[in-house]
């Protein structure tokens, strides 16, 4: 089904961005408190009904990475450890603000960092269990459609480009589709992008791809509501 797929492509590169500029502004703008729950609704549906056509249009075979020859390393000892030394990194990057609530300062700076997205990151309680099955199937369905099927597809005919190209490509969409962060959250989204398609590629799997995005976005979750705690506490 490559015609489908070229929609697909045409939909994550044109509507997508387009749809995100347009409800994240109705978002910012609405008054109503139940706003965000609705759009975490809202985006829980059509993540997974994208991700299910896409399912449809390129088979269970985006679970691996494209086959190709290049990039031998990819094929020895050397890919696990630099995947596994790459997780390890990640993970302790995001547990050091974590370990690190206590301090009035780190709060400040989280309190500042998450104020620009404030319209979109859950601020009340009864938008936390929303949030999180969001940010669970962002992991699950954004991998599987913006690594698995972008890069099977670049790679694949018609357009058989390399696999560098591909990762890079791939990622630029996977940032472009972030844009509602503004200019530096598309790039640092476009460089995860990039972390995540090396991770799929080293370990031949989506599967780890998919745990890390999905922690990461559970991190927000999890500062915000550390920081809260910790402020109830008068620490």
């Amino acid at each position: 089904m490559i015609w489908l797929q070229h929609i697909l492509i045409f939909v994550l590169v044109v509507v997508a961005p387009a749809c995100d500029y347009y409800e994240f502004k109705k978002l910012k703008a609405s008054e109503d408190p139940r706003r965000k729950v609705r759009f975490y609704r809202k985006w829980l549906v059509l993540q997974w009904i994208f991700a299910g056509i896409v399912l449809v249009s390129a088979g269970r075979g985006l679970w691996h990475p494209p086959a190709t020859s290049e990039w031998p390393w990819l094929h020895t000892d050397r890919a696990h450890s630099f995947a596994l030394g790459l997780t390890l990194g990640i993970l302790a990057v995001m547990a050091v603000p974590l370990f690190s609530l206590g301090k009035p300062k780190v709060r400040a700076t989280i309190r500042k960092a998450f104020a620009k997205l404030s319209f979109f990151v859950p601020c009340e309680t009864f938008e936390f269990p929303w949030f999180a099955a969001l940010s669970v199937t962002a992991g699950v369905c954004e991998e599987w459609v913006c690594r698995g099927f972008v890069l099977h597809y670049l790679v694949a005919a018609p357009w058989h480009l390399s696999l560098g190209t591909a990762v890079i490509l791939s990622a630029a969409v996977f940032g472009l589709n972030h844009l509602y962060q503004g200019l530096s959250g598309m790039v640092t989204t476009g460089v995860l992008g990039l972390i995540l398609a090396l991770l799929y590629l080293a370990t031949g799997s989506l599967l780890l791809p998919m745990v890390l995005h999905a922690l990461i976005d559970l991190r927000a979750l999890a500062l915000i509501m550390g920081a809260r705690e910790r402020e109830a506490e008068g620490q």
